[in-house]
């Protein structure tokens, strides 16, 4: 039999508390790929052909997604945080300071290979546009 591997996940501190964020699982993923799929949008047409090495190694392309996250997603992006830490929704909210919400995303981030799922995201959008379907 073959042995599975759940990844410890990533310690942060965040408002002096420990915070341990996790990769997600399929069933959050979902949501995930949602938010992204709205920042790769808005990011592609400001940075044409953008590569997953210019974002895994581009903190301002970083924090350009992090800023069209935190512009169109809203609560939603509080929802990425929930399902990342476990946390209490009202805590992150009334204890995450903008610093906290760098880290936290740099963490979500990294965790999760987002740069891959973006390019997964716009690999997806060119096949609906191929297809005529958006």
């Amino acid at each position: 039999m073959s042995e599975v591997f759940f990844p410890e996940g990533r310690k942060i501190t965040i408002a002096g508390k420990d915070v341990t964020v996790r990769p997600f699982v399929l069933r959050n993923r979902i949501l995930a790929i949602r938010l992204l799929a709205d920042a790769a949008m808005e990011v592609q047409k400001g940075n044409p052909g953008i590569t997953k090495e210019q974002l895994l190694a581009d903190p301002d392309l970083q924090a350009t997604v992090l800023n069209v996250l935190v512009n169109s997603a809203g609560e939603r992006l509080v929802d990425l945080y929930v399902l990342a830490t476990g946390e209490d929704r009202k805590w992150l909210q009334d204890h995450v300071l903008i610093k906290d919400e760098i880290a936290l995303f740099s963490a979500i981030w990294e965790e999760n290979d987002i740069p891959f799922l973006i390019g997964q995201v716009k690999s997806l959008i060119q096949g609906l546009k191929t297809q005529g379907k958006i």
